[in-house]
This record gives structure tokens, sequence and C-alpha cells, in this order.
């Protein structure tokens, strides 16, 4: 192998955010802002169009859901909901809870990152100009086959293009040699048909620059150095202004992320790097031991064990490493975290990297907490639109601790579970049905095909089946199959489109290994599940049935001590938002 390559497989060189700026492109997906409004007054809380977009986002993005009127009124029926048993968890003074503290702060540190991402960031880029934007035009009706070298640095990139001018490697030999990742090896380094916003801008650039059947100079991309050869292209041939002007739009907020995402990234480094953050691997090494035994060990509890509340989850963490805890962990930008320190942040790490790279999950914790100070210094912290997202977060926190005080009066006996499954075994926990089946069977299509005309316009299936089926019964009577049970049967096709229809109604003809078939079922019968096989998934629909109710009796008597003011037609602003 003549030089290394980072992972070859992320062939199309997908653009990524800094995670400290990621969520910010849900809420700064347009230029023009969302006029304000009150959507809902519920107590002594407000819910602005603002608050309600950043609890709607998420509904549409990662749910199963559509943007429509009946999903934005039953988000905002929710997150009224919220508000209500946030104020009775108050009442209760589930307020004191320490969790809190690290709710309130990893909220804030995230508000206040959109303001810094403003300005370091968003102000920086400038706006596409009308010749940038008709280049792109043309360049998104154009495909290109593309192959790529990749070379970790400008001298490793010369040496690999002064092999390929001198003629003594061929571009895929090359390839062949230089990468680890088989396909790439194998297919000449192809990152095959590309459009128009798959590469790299500066590799962008080079490519539909490139004559066919040429390689480019070494390029410079934010993965390292590439030579690029462009074998063939494929374009839409017929464009028009009118054509232009409704892409126009597109190629604009394309042109901006694309420029947006190298910005962050470089900005992002730049301030990290000047950070100095050093780990004391002495230290880190027992630290980071003895959390990976303690989530180890919390993974292996049963689903109802496990720990919800990190509160729980690190308690003795302090007690296993009391010797050091007052250890230096970790130093940045002239200070560090003790080990006591980090353990009282630990509630705050993002759970991906908890249950993942926790030197990863150290450091966007430190920063976090820069970046924090950072928009202090700039009165960030006191701008309405952080507080009220700030209120948000610690509201949905209370809702939920609120609900769990409730949950946790439930008690499911084994006898609640032994009626709740008697009383739903048939819409619930049924086993396949058992189908007595008949079946009319014969080896030409267009003959079957007029069999079914003749049963659709009344003809008797018992009649037919005598007639005509090849196959004899099975239970004595032509045509009869008997009882079927799926996941058992020998005669899948034939169970599974009866399945599709009603009873006694026949379907076909279906293609079998037989001939054609005609099948319907003239009795059905359902049996449960045994109970001791799936106790703990009743178990669980009961406990998610029964907090379900609690849920909607909390809201009910909530509803009845704070006065709640809607704006439904508050919710057709969103419309304005570009």
């Amino acid at each position: 192998m003549l030089f290394s390559q980072p992972n070859s497989r992320e062939r199309k060189f997908l653009y990524w955010l800094p995670i400290a700026f990621s969520i910010l492109f849900l809420l700064h997906c347009g230029k023009k802002e969302a006029k304000e409004s009150v959507v809902a007054v519920v107590g002594d809380r407000t819910i602005s169009l603002t608050s309600f977009q950043r609890g709607y986002l998420p509904v549409i993005l990662y749910g199963d859901k559509f943007d429509s009127p009946e999903t934005r009124v039953q988000t905002l029926d929710y997150l009224i909901g919220d508000k209500l048993l946030a104020q009775e968890a108050e009442r209760v003074h589930l307020d004191t809870m320490p969790i809190l503290k690290h709710v309130r702060r990893v909220a804030e540190h995230k508000a206040m990152a959109r303001h810094l991402y403003d300005e370091w960031v968003r102000e920086k880029i400038p706006e596409p100009t009308e010749e940038e934007l008709r280049e792109a035009f043309a360049r998104n009706n154009k495909q290109l086959f593309v192959r790529h070298l990749f070379a970790p640095s400008a001298e490793a990139a010369d040496s690999l293009y002064a092999l390929l001018e001198s003629g003594r490697m061929t571009f895929e030999e090359i390839a062949s040699r230089i990468y680890a990742d088989s396909l790439l090896a194998e297919n000449g380094g192809a990152l095959g048909w590309l459009e128009w916003g798959d590469l790299d801008e500066n590799l962008e650039n080079a490519a539909y620059e490139s004559p066919v059947g040429e390689f480019t100079r070494p390029v410079r991309s934010q993965y390292g150095w590439h030579i690029l050869r462009v074998d063939d292209f494929k374009r839409q041939m017929i464009v028009s202004e009118d054509d232009f002007q409704k892409k126009k739009k597109f190629l604009k907020n394309r042109i901006y992320e694309r420029r947006e995402a190298v910005v962050s990234k470089q900005v992002m480094n730049e301030f990290m790097e000047a950070q100095n953050v050093q780990f004391d691997r002495e230290i880190t090494r027992p630290v980071f031991t003895a959390i990976i035994a303690r989530r180890s060990a919390d993974e292996t509890l049963a689903p109802e064990e496990q720990s919800s509340s990190p509160e729980r989850e690190f308690a003795t963490l302090e007690d296993e490493l009391l010797p050091y805890l007052d250890q230096m962990l970790v130093t940045f930008a002239g200070e560090g975290w003790t080990v006591r320190e980090f353990l009282d942040r630990l509630p705050e790490m993002d759970r991906r990297h908890f249950y993942g790279n926790l030197y990863v999950g150290l450091a966007n914790m430190i920063r976090d907490e820069l970046l924090g100070r950072e928009a202090e210094a700039k009165g960030y912290d006191q701008k309405p639109d952080v507080v009220e997202e700030v209120r948000d977060r610690e509201d949905k926190l209370l809702a939920q601790l609120y609900l769990q005080s409730l949950y946790d009066t439930l008690t499911i006996t084994d006898q609640i579970v032994n009626t709740w499954y008697h009383e739903n075994w048939r819409q619930r926990y049924h086993a396949p049905d058992s189908l007595w089946l008949q079946e009319i069977l014969v080896t030409d299509k267009a003959f079957a095909d007029s069999l079914m005309y003749r049963l659709r316009t009344g003809a008797n299936f018992d009649e037919m089946a005598r007639r005509y089926s090849k196959r004899h019964g099975l239970q004595g009577a032509p045509g009869d199959l008997g009882w079927q049970v799926g996941g058992k049967t020998p005669f899948v096709t034939q169970y599974e489109n009866a399945l599709k229809v009603q009873q006694n109604i026949p379907v076909g003809p279906v293609e079998t290994e037989d001939g054609w078939s005609i099948v319907r079922y003239t009795q059905q019968r359902r049996y449960p599940l045994p109970l001791d096989r799936i106790r703990e998934k009743v178990r669980q629909d009961v406990e998610n049935y029964r907090q379900a109710v609690v849920r909607n009796e909390a809201l009910e008597k909530a509803r009845t001590e704070y006065e709640i003011v809607r704006h439904d037609e508050v919710l057709n602003q969103i419309d304005e938002v570009e």
C-alpha cells in the first residue's frame, strides 16, 4: 500500500456539521424569522410560536407524522399538557431536584450557541451571486462518472500525480495499491455517477472543469488531497430560463448549506485547538474504567430495573473513585477539571458518548462549557429566546418527573396481568389463525381465470372443486386442504392469500409449485399464545396502558386548576417561514 487513507467507504464525501452546531439547522433552516406570537397561555406559562416550532420540528423530522393542521393541534395539545404537569410538579416541590441544574445548564448552552453560531458562522458566509447560481444550475443538470485517488498530504498527492504523468502506472493500478477498501481497490477508485452537491466544493469544481478522460492535478478537500478523473457524463439537454427561476431558491439554499458546513467545521476546529485540551491518561484510565463497568452493569438489568435517572445511575461512582476525586482529570484554556468536578457534570454528557467514546464525550462537555462562557460574556444568557428555551426544557423534565412520581405508585400484580391477558388476547396475543382451507387447483392459467370468473358470478365452489381440482381432498371432500396454521402449513401461498379476504370468499388464481390455485377458508379458529411465554410483554402493555390512564387523569385534574387560553389560528404562521 503506497499511502494510508481515511474511511473510503464515505465515497461521496457527504458533509457533516460539528456536533456543537448540529442542532442549529433545525432552527436556522431559513433566513426569514417567524412572526412572534403567542400560541397558548397555560396558567403562568406561555407557549410562543417559536417555542411551538422547537417542539414541532422533531415530530415532523423524526416521527411518523406529516405536517398537517391536525398534527399541529395534536402537538400543541401535548405541549400544553407538559406546561400543566410542570406546574403541578412545582406545586409538590419537584423543582428542587438536583437534576434540574444539569438540564438547565445543557439547555442554556445549546440556546446560547445559536447566537454564537450567527456571529461566528452565518454572518461570515457570502450570499451566492447570480453567476454562481447559474453555474450551479448548469451543473445540476449534468451527472458525472468520477474516479478518485486519495492521499493524506500534498507531498503524497504529488507523488501519485508524478506516477500518472510518467505513465508507469495507470489510474486503476494506483487505486488497487492505495485503497484498503476492497471495492475502491477493485473498481479503480470509482465513486460512480455523482450529481451536483455530492462532492466537496473544491472537488466538484475540479471535476466539472475537467475534460472527460483526463486526470486533474491534486485538489485539496477538508479530508485530504485527491486526484480525480471524469470518465463520462450525462446531461439534461432541454432546460429553460423558467426552469432556472423555479430551481433558484433550492440552488441558493444548497450552496449556502455547503459553505456553512465548511465554515462551521473550520471555526469549531480553530476554537478547540486554541483551548489546548490535555487529558491525564493515568487518571482518565481508572475513571473511565469505573464508568464503563458501571454502565455495563446497568445494561445487563431487565428493562424495568434499568435506571432512567442519571442521578441514580452515577450515584455510587464517587465512592468507587474516592482516591482520585481531587486529582486533575483534564486541563484546558489554563484551567482544568478534577475527577470530582467531572463527575458532577457527568449527567450532562450526551448519552451516545456515555455509551460510546468517553474521551469524545468529555471533550464535547469542555467545548460546551467554553462556548457557554463565551456566550455569557456577550450577554446571550439574557436573550428572551434563550430564557424561553431553558424554561421549556425545564418544564418538559418537570412534567416527566411529576408523571414518574405518579407511575411509581402503580402496582401491577400477577392477577392484574392475568385479567388483562384474558380480556385482550383475541386482539393482542393470539397465535396464528387456524383456517379450514378449500382449493381448486388447475394447471392452466387461462382456465383458472375462467373458473374464477364463474365463481364470482355465482358458481358453487364445492361443485367446481369436485369437477376440476387436480388435488384430491386431503380431508376426504374434493378440494379440502383441512385445518392449516400459519408457520406450520405446507400451503403457505394458499394460506396467506386466504387471510387477505373474508370467510367463504374465493381468492386467486395464484401460482404455486403444483399449478394455479383458487382458495377460500370456510372456518376460522383463534387460540391464545401461552401466557407464560409472553408474560413480560403483557406486563409492559398493562403498564403502558395504566400510565396513559394516569397521565390523562392528571391532565384532567390540572385543567381544572389552571386557566388555558389557546390561539390555534396562530399555528398557520409557520407557513410564513421559508
